[in-house]
């Protein structure tokens, strides 16, 4: 399991975090929720070295052509042009030519107050916090990438550790809900989460990355 890593100023897309659900039929519960970026952002940057990091301490020398045969059912992070709308396979709102990671775990996230980033005590402000963060918001979140140990499960998936309201942006699929009468909502800047030195380009190298990495 790689190191929890933050990211900053990041899109958020189907959000459960009020309750969990599943992602297929008969599948486990989970919560979850999906982190759009843009390709050249901090937050991909990251997301790059700390998956390359943990494929290259599973497979060593084959790590990149490990990523690459990965199936998109056996990676939580890619090209956000794969994320399609089955009826149409249109691509989904927000994801045209962005980089997107799918976060999920089975107990409750840690939900961040965006004035004072303090973590939701009890269940009234968690939901509280919760109804705030809706698709389309930008946010920060804290996750973290790891490998199954079961080998019949191998892929590289993500879990999630945390989710900070920063500013509003344009729904999806709906206006964003009004949370002008919560105590939070008074025009003052995020506190935002404490952020890392990410790696530039010179801490990857030449890793040649598979396509829906680059």
């Amino acid at each position: 399991m790689s190191e929890a890593i933050f990211l900053n100023n990041v899109r958020l897309s189907f959000p459960s975090l009020k309750a969990p659900t599943a992602s297929y039929q008969n599948g486990p519960l989970k919560y979850r929720c999906d982190f759009i970026m843009t390709p050249d952002s901090e937050a991909w940057k990251q997301v790059q070295q700390h998956v390359f990091a943990l494929a290259q301490a599973k497979w060593g020398d084959q790590a990149q052509q490990a990523i690459q045969m990965l199936e998109r059912n056996k990676r939580s992070f890619g090209d956000g042009n794969e994320r399609r709308k089955g009826g149409t396979m249109q691509v989904f709102d927000g994801y045209q030519d962005m980089k997107y990671v799918t976060a999920t775990t089975a107990d409750k996230p840690q939900l961040y107050h965006p004035e004072t980033g303090e973590v939701s005590t009890n269940d009234m402000q968690y939901m509280q916090l919760a109804q705030q963060l809706y698709g389309g918001c930008y946010c920060n979140a804290a996750i973290q990438f790891y490998i199954p140990k079961d080998p019949s499960k191998m892929g590289i998936f993500c879990g999630l550790i945390g989710v900070q309201f920063l500013r509003d942006g344009d729904s999806f699929g709906g206006s964003a809900p009004d949370v002008s009468g919560l105590p939070w909502a008074k025009g003052a800047k995020p506190a935002g989460m404490p952020t890392p030195n990410a790696p530039g380009p010179e801490a990857m190298g030449s890793t040649p990355f598979p396509d829906f990495m680059k």
